[in-house]
């Protein structure tokens, strides 16, 4: 139901493509919501009505042609532009070096299909869109490539090896026997026990799942808090730690938390380049300092 809503009701400074993005994104939402199909097979499906709705290949901007005019003097002082160019707002689109810009226009005078128009701008040579509502106006379709290109776009594979790794770890309980093996050291004080958990799950959730992690961290303390009287404050700082630290600890590597590797890619298209360790160099003090503060709150 979602999908179709924009086709039909029209949202205000929103483009033809907008209309068709928020088709996209309602369908795919409603999909991970109810699961009618796999959740993989949903983010497939965007990528491929991508490529349908929004590429220039696709059906619908496939043979679209936008017609530009030219602004002239109309030997008033005032510029001549077709009347289907001004939208409601009194704007008219410009196309520029690849671009779509809004410009505000007063109307001082019309003539049948052409009005006389005063602005700020010069425009005097500028190519405006000749009918405002045409759906390629605001916008400029995309190759199909690019949309399949974000299949093997650097931070997909990225999280796929993050996962991949995760999953193998999961599955020879490598997670659970390093998990007793470094909680070892930190003997058997309550506090100590305490910091030595946070640590734990904060390292591991540097490389996999932050809830994942917590999940798995959340088995191994439950025998703990079953022998933990119900007033007991610790039982609740113990319970706390896992998800405080796991939440931490997706900070300290770029595939800790989708967002870091998120940031990671715009700093690349700003010319920004970070590498695995620099980001580690840069987060990790930061990761101990904030699990030391909540491990001190927690007491």
């Amino acid at each position: 139901m979602g999908f179709v809503v924009p086709f039909f009701v029209t949202f205000a400074g929103l483009s033809f493509a907008g209309h068709l993005a928020l088709s996209i994104f309602l369908l795919a939402a409603f999909f991970w919501m109810t699961e009618p199909i796999p959740i993989y097979s949903t983010s497939i499906l965007v990528i491929f009505l991508g490529v349908l709705l929004l590429s220039g290949q696709g059906p619908i901007f496939q043979n679209s042609q936008l017609e530009l005019t030219e602004i002239s003097d109309g030997g008033t002082g005032n510029y001549q532009v077709p009347i289907t160019a001004i939208n409601s707002k009194n704007e008219i689109y410009t196309y520029q070096n690849g671009k779509w810009a809004k410009v505000l226009v007063e109307i001082v005078n019309q003539q049948g299909d052409t009005a006389e128009v005063l602005s700020q701008t010069d425009l005097i040579g500028i190519s405006i869109a000749t009918n405002y509502r045409h759906k390629l106006v605001g916008y400029s379709p995309g190759k199909s490539a690019d949309y399949m290109g974000t299949l093997a776009n650097p931070i997909i594979i990225l999280f796929l090896g993050g996962f991949m790794i995760a999953e193998a770890a999961v599955k020879y309980n490598f997670d659970k026997n390093l998990t007793k093996y470094l909680l070892k050291p930190f003997g058997t004080k309550p506090y100590s026990i305490l910091i030595g958990l946070m640590l734990v799950t904060a390292g591991l959730s540097a490389f996999m799942s932050n809830t994942a992690t917590t999940a798995m961290m959340m088995t191994v303390i439950l025998p703990i808090l079953a022998q933990l009287s119900k007033g007991d404050h610790f039982k609740t700082a113990l319970a706390l730690s896992i998800p405080i630290a796991a939440n931490l600890g997706g900070i300290a590597t770029p595939i800790g938390t989708p967002p870091n590797a998120i940031v990671l890619a715009n700093l690349n298209q700003q010319g920004i380049s970070i590498t695995f360790t620099d980001w580690m160099l840069l987060t990790v003090p930061l990761v101990l300092i904030l699990l030391l503060v909540s491990w001190w709150i927690l007491q």
